[in-house]
């Protein structure tokens, strides 16, 4: 069983941890403020964690390493980060392929769209429990 928690991509409050998601808020901030000013249209795609074929899963432990899949496989306990409670949205290059064209005929204006469903978001938990249960 798969485990969801509920993601509302119309929460706009957004306390980035690092430089890179500190460099996101400030290009949407960007594109925001002269759609808010100036009615500049603009479209955010944020598309998650892209999986697929060309793509290496980003693994429990929140990077591509494949020796936590391997030590899963082997039968030996591994740790988490954070205690487990830090969240996936994979989502299959196709799908985010899908966003962009379903944005394209859109009226132009400012929007924002996530690539995943809201239940879409998953505890990094999930992802070990399902391989140590195969």
């Amino acid at each position: 069983m798969v485990e969801t928690i509920p993601f509302d991509p119309d929460n706009l409050r957004k306390d980035p941890l690092n430089n890179y998601g500190q460099n996101k808020l400030a290009s949407e901030i960007y594109l925001k403020e002269p759609y808010q000013q100036n009615g500049f249209p603009a479209t955010i795609i944020m598309p998650g964690q892209i999986s697929g074929p060309g793509w290496t899963i980003i693994n429990p432990w929140g990077n591509t390493s494949m020796r936590v899949f391997h030590d899963i496989a082997d039968g030996k306990e591994i740790a988490l980060p954070n205690f487990g409670q830090e969240i996936l949205h994979h989502i299959h290059g196709h799908d985010v392929v899908r966003v962009f064209f379903k944005a394209l005929p859109t009226k132009i204006r400012h929007q924002v769209k996530h690539s995943m469903p809201k239940n879409a978001t998953i505890p990094v938990t999930t992802l070990p429990e399902v391989a140590y249960s195969v």
